[in-house]
């Protein structure tokens, strides 16, 4: 039962949202910062209302119909606790931002109450406080609050508002709004109910992100003013490990669309823009509708300009103009190829020729399990475990582990094992007991020649798409965070290369690709020894997973 003054909610609706609200007010009050049309009255396009409207989401009434029950407590709370603005250059994201410092300091952007139709109507907040971050009070002016500064003060608000060089107050309710930087940031002893940054792709120096986590931290000091934080941003460089690309990976963007949902964090909204994988980027006509894909209804670009600055620079020139991650030069796989090579709708029939790869950890690593058709080279996650360090934890694995193998044997007809053997190899001398030393052997992955070999066949195999997969998210995670390691041995006259982490002790795992590569070299032997057969008939069965 509905409890009284809350709306129904159906879940399959849109989340509701002051949104539009923020809109209205923004286009009421606010103007365009610099550039050609400084000092007009504000137009809020398209793509832009939707962000805001995503911005100001608020929880719905509780479904469950219980009154004590605590969802009932986050009833017209916000949905997200930090937002980016992800677009390329040159299609105003400061000024956007500037929009929402502004709307934080006077707008009505708190939830307070339902109106007659159910929608939510919202409140200011009391007592705003806004830091906007900039890289240091000299670039101000380029920035972030060199928008603010122009729209607060050539506008309406400015009859309304104080607006200064290094502070702009609102007099009636003593809000404000200040610039931050990080020489600055840790004598900021305020409690900022709203916090805005800008360029987070050029926030990769320990400076800046150690200023970037002061400001989040410093959200939490205010819980009932639901304070909140914005980045404008456009796509970063890989493995500069910037405020943007770390919230790229908590958002899941590298991860396939069903995983990111399910590996996200929820409070996270990242509005991301990017060119469509179908344009033809070598020629000019290609590249000109590349990049208005990718400028979406910022319709004012000089696409030839564009161009031009693209073919003297086009690995830059993919990040700023078609806001696409590009791979970088010591990534094992680009990710898009990977993806490009799945086969989703693939089945694999019962006691059907397959190979298996196997790579065991004790704790801290995975311990994964991958299958390959001899016959057409389809790959499948057959299982991964991920113990938490704890001797029953890794006790229960091993007997999974154990079990998922023997039924692999036992419902496929496995022609060839590779094993990795530290810390399994009583459970591999096991397994070579039971179905052979001559199907099931040890393949050691620290020998660099051997594995430059088998990671130089498994490349090719994905560059030419004789590799094919399943798809799953897991794998490709692990797929794209692999990275290479020249060793000095020479493969057709190049120096070969292994696989590796980014960098020692990160926490982005590999160890699903790692198997993937024996799994395929183990296919590559079992063909040279001429183990595959065609003369049996295949009843079709879908595969499963274990986990």
């Amino acid at each position: 039962m509905a409890r009284k003054g809350l709306p129904a909610w159906d879940p399959l609706e849109p989340w509701p949202t002051l949104g539009g609200e923020v809109v209205d007010w923004v286009e009421a009050h606010c103007v365009h910062g610099p550039g050609d049309v400084r000092g007009q009255p504000a137009v809020v396009r398209r793509d832009v209302a939707r962000f805001l409207w995503r911005c100001y989401e608020v929880h719905p009434r509780a479904l469950c119909g219980r009154p004590a029950c605590r969802c009932v407590e986050r009833v017209g709370r916000r949905r997200y606790s930090w937002a980016v603005l992800s677009r390329i250059k040159g299609t105003a994201k400061s000024e956007v931002a500037a929009w929402v410092v502004l709307a934080e300091l006077l707008a009505p952007v708190r939830f307070d109450g339902w109106d007659a139709d159910g929608v939510p109507v919202g409140r200011p907040v009391t007592s705003p406080y806004i830091p906007v971050a900039a890289v240091s009070e000299d670039q101000a002016d380029d920035t972030l609050w060199g928008a603010t500064v122009v729209v607060a003060g050539e506008g309406p608000l400015a009859d309304v508002l104080d607006v200064g060089l290094m502070r702009i107050i609102d007099p009636l309710s003593g809000g404000e709004a200040k610039i931050v930087t990080s020489s600055s940031i840790s004598r900021d002893g305020g409690k900022p109910s709203f916090t805005a940054a800008d360029e987070g792709h050029l926030w990769f120096s320990r400076e800046l992100r150690d200023m970037d986590g002061f400001l989040r931290r410093n959200l939490a000091k205010r819980p009932q003013a639901e304070p909140w934080g914005l980045s404008a941003t456009t796509m970063f460089r890989p493995g500069q490990g910037s405020v943007a690309e770390q919230d790229w990976e908590r958002a899941g963007m590298s991860l396939p669309a069903a995983v990111r949902e399910r590996r996200a964090v929820p409070w996270l909204l990242f509005d991301h823009r990017e060119a469509g994988p179908d344009h033809d980027t070598s020629t000019d006509d290609g590249l000109r509708c590349a990049v208005a894909d990718a400028a979406g209804d910022a319709d004012w670009l000089d696409l030839d300009r564009i161009v031009e600055d693209y073919r003297r620079d086009p690995e830059s020139g993919e990040r700023f103009w078609l806001n696409r991650r590009t791979v970088t030069s010591d990534q094992a796989v680009d990710p898009q190829v990977w993806a490009s090579r799945t086969d989703a709708g693939r089945v694999v029939a019962d006691r059907e020729q397959i190979t298996l790869g196997f790579d065991g950890s004790k704790s801290d690593d995975q311990t994964w399990l991958v299958a390959t058709t001899l016959a057409d080279g389809w790959q499948w996650p057959v299982g991964w475990w991920a113990p938490d360090g704890s001797t029953d934890s890794e006790l229960r694995m091993r007997g999974e582990v154990r079990a998922a193998v023997a039924a692999a044997f036992a419902r496929w007809r496995v022609v060839r094992m590779y094993a990795d053997p530290p810390y399994w190899a009583d459970e591999i001398a096991e397994w070579r007991g039971q179905w052979g030393d001559k199907t099931v052997l040890p393949w050691e992955t620290y020998r660099d020649k051997a594995m430059a070999w088998a990671v130089h066949q498994w490349a090719e195999a994905i560059h030419t798409g004789t590799l094919t997969h399943s798809g799953d998210g897991p794998l490709a995670e692990h797929v794209a965070n692999a990275r290479r390691r020249d060793t000095r041995f020479l493969i057709d006259g190049r120096p070969g290369w292994t696989l590796q982490k980014e960098r020692p002790g990160s926490p982005r795992k590999i160890d699903g690709a790692v198997t993937s590569v024996l799994s395929w070299r183990a296919r590559t032997d079992a063909l040279s020894a001429g183990l595959l057969r065609t003369d049996e008939p295949r009843r079709t069965l879908r595969t499963s997973r274990r986990r």
